[in-house]
């Protein structure tokens, strides 16, 4: 937590309504123009395993994939399209 809040700190995130933009526009811009697509994807990297990965958390992706859960269901969100990795 003290990196991420140094972070916000120095990209001057300075209330919550610039940090969830500020952080939208840090994972467009470092996760999705990267193709990395789902949390999974954020996490291990499956195109470069090893390689830019967001957490070292190996739980990282699941957990936050349960709060979004909760907050889907909490505030009435429907889940339009999944995207799942398989791998054999």
């Amino acid at each position: 937590v003290h990196t991420g809040s140094s972070f916000a700190k120095k990209q001057k995130w300075t209330s919550p309504e610039k940090a969830i933009m500020g952080g939208a526009r840090f994972v467009r811009g470092n996760y999705f123009e990267n193709n990395q697509l789902s949390l999974y994807q954020m996490r291990w990297n499956p195109n470069s395993p090893g390689e830019h990965q967001y957490a070292s958390d190996i739980e990282w992706d699941e957990n936050i994939a349960t709060f979004m859960k909760h907050y889907y269901h909490q505030l009435g969100i429907k889940k339009d399209h999944i995207n799942k990795d398989y791998y054999l």
